[in-house]
């Protein structure tokens, strides 16, 4: 550059060189591609071969990690690819997710608590639960609030009396059953011993007796009760059966009692109880 003064000495000598890194700035006749600094006021970086505006220096100001990719990854690293554009770049063999890859790669998400990248509605930086990532494990067991994340002991208590009480109620069928069975069986007892009374016969008319006038009608006999028969046992109240407690329903609505939507309720309570439908 023989009419302006200038300090660049690696790419060419003596032109322009506004960060002093030995590299001269770019013009119309030199550009970046031909050697001319790619980063004007960065002296720490000059080089950019995938012009993805990460400098190649990788002891300089935000090196490209992948310099031969263009990628736009910042988080975790710089220019490499980000396939959902949340800024966490996807793994690879060099780089994998125990290392912060994107666990989420299709999904913009921005958890780091127990998964990086994937969709955290809270804010509290514990990714929300999906089909394959649940709250056992590790995923947000209150995705709706900040404050929580990790399922409470009292909600597993909760869970644990309720089996208790099923249990209960079923024992305490069976024993109110045996004590109606027991008191039907005494009271049939005390029926066989019953005695039976034999009532006093009919005195029969006097057939050689001769009527004044006309002949008076005879009586009907009067039938006589079976002695040999024995009386009917008496027949047990029916019990309806008791209702028993559902975990599952009483799970569902205490989540509903929190303030959850019927559909995350139902998603919540089925990690659960799979058979639970809603």
């Amino acid at each position: 550059c023989p009419d302006i003064a200038g300090t660049s000495t690696v790419d060419r000598l003596g032109c322009v060189d506004g960060d002093e890194d030995g590299y001269s700035d770019p013009d119309i006749t030199w550009t970046p591609a031909q050697g001319a600094d790619a980063f004007m006021a960065d002296p720490t970086q000059w080089a950019d071969q995938d012009s993805d505006f990460y400098g190649d220096n990788p002891n300089g100001e935000r090196p490209d990690a992948c310099p031969t990719v263009r990628g736009t990854s910042f988080i975790d690293r710089f220019g490499c690819e980000d396939g959902d554009g949340d800024g966490i770049s996807d793994a690879t063999v060099a780089w994998t997710l125990e290392q912060g890859a994107d666990a989420c790669p299709l999904t913009y998400g921005n958890s780091s608590a127990d998964r990086i990248g994937c969709v955290d509605t809270d804010g509290d930086n514990y990714s929300d639960p999906t089909p394959d990532y649940r709250a056992g494990d590790g995923a947000d067991a209150y995705p709706n609030d900040p404050t929580r994340w990790i399922l409470e002991p009292e909600e597993e208590g909760a869970l644990l009396a309720s089996s208790t009480a099923l249990i209960g109620g079923g024992v305490g069928l069976l024993v109110v059953l045996a004590l109606i069975g027991f008191l039907m069986r005494g009271r049939g007892g005390k029926d066989e011993k019953t005695q039976w009374k034999v009532p006093p016969s009919v005195g029969m008319p006097d057939f050689n007796a001769q009527p004044m006038t006309a002949q008076p009608a005879y009586a009907a006999p009067v039938a006589m009760p079976d002695f040999n028969a024995q009386p009917a046992a008496a027949q047990p109240a029916y019990v309806a059966p008791v209702a028993q407690p559902d975990p599952a329903r009483e799970y569902y609505n205490s989540l509903i009692a929190q303030g959850y939507p019927h559909d995350d309720a139902v998603r919540y309570t089925q990690q659960y109880f799979a058979q639970f439908h809603g």
